[in-house]
């Protein structure tokens, strides 16, 4: 009866255990692992849809504008800007993006 107890313990924590290292290791959402890349490596802004990733360093709505002419369909990527006015906010609905972070953002 001792060991019988000892082993349900044991079986029990050991599936709690199980659990828990699920729910601690989930995927990073595209908004997280943009934002981790945006702080790592000083980027201006970065886009991010599971694997595709887009970065850039250069200035103001150059990079926005130049995604915006392309072919490319941006639909529910995520990006991490560092400032988002009012300008950059339309461009951001005109590509269709999923979730906005922004280091300062404008009230609009």
């Amino acid at each position: 009866m001792f060991n019988s107890a000892w082993s349900t313990i044991f079986t029990f924590f050991s599936q709690v255990e199980f659990i828990l290292k699920i729910l601690y290791t989930r995927r990073m959402t595209d908004l997280e692992k943009a934002k981790e890349i945006f702080y790592q490596e000083n980027c201006t802004f970065v886009l991010v849809k599971g694997d595709d990733i887009i970065k850039s360093t250069e200035h103001a709505l150059t990079p926005l504008i130049k995604l915006a002419e392309g072919e490319k369909d941006f639909t529910d990527y995520s990006i991490c800007d560092r400032i988002a006015g009012r300008a950059a906010t339309f461009l951001y609905v005109l590509l269709g993006l999923k979730e906005v972070y922004a280091v300062k953002m404008a009230k609009l």
